[in-house]
């Protein structure tokens, strides 16, 4: 909570716990989480929240820069990464998940780092695309996150990024 108020009314329910809407604009989980009950290796989104969409991600990516090396934070099972090969990028990834890493690698040959991106060793000014989707909410420091994927960029390159909407409620 930001402003201290609690108690909001429920806007959201899952797993054991609600997405209250505090008086301030922020959705916050009631009660908190303890720091080990939410492993970031682990992903819990359904298939088709990546398949479904990866094509329409890649066309919103490709008006930025149409071409060149793009690096995917978070690849999950590589439906962006297979769209952006198809479209004709260089592609590679740093994901957390082994098992996420391994089934890309095995699936697309495309090198994943299994890695954070805050500790990835990928090479600093190599990518004119960094992408990731859904993850802000996700890091530790957002911030830093953020600063560690911008030092991946050649002078020039984008980064782009999806943030989800928590329960569907407008930005």
């Amino acid at each position: 909570m930001l402003c201290g108020s609690s108690n909001g009314p429920i806007v959201a329910y899952e797993a054991g716990y609600y997405g209250r809407a505090c008086s301030c604009g922020t959705v916050y989980i009631d009660p908190e989480p303890p720091p080990e009950a939410v492993d970031p290796r682990e992903d819990h989104h359904i298939e088709a929240y990546y398949v479904l969409p990866a094509h329409l991600r890649l066309k919103w990516v490709a008006q930025w820069k149409p071409a060149g090396r793009l690096l995917e934070v978070g690849c999950g099972p590589g439906h962006f990464l297979a769209a952006a090969m198809a479209h004709g990028y260089e592609v590679a990834a740093v994901e957390p998940n082994a098992r996420c890493a391994e089934e890309v690698f095995r699936r697309l040959r495309v090198q994943v780092e299994q890695a954070f991106i805050e500790e990835c060793s990928q090479p600093k000014a190599s990518y004119d695309v960094v992408f990731h989707v859904d993850l802000l909410s996700h890091f530790p420091d957002p911030i830093r996150a953020l600063k560690a994927m911008a030092s991946l960029l050649r002078p020039g390159g984008v980064l782009c990024f999806e943030v989800g909407i928590f329960a569907g409620l407008s930005p």
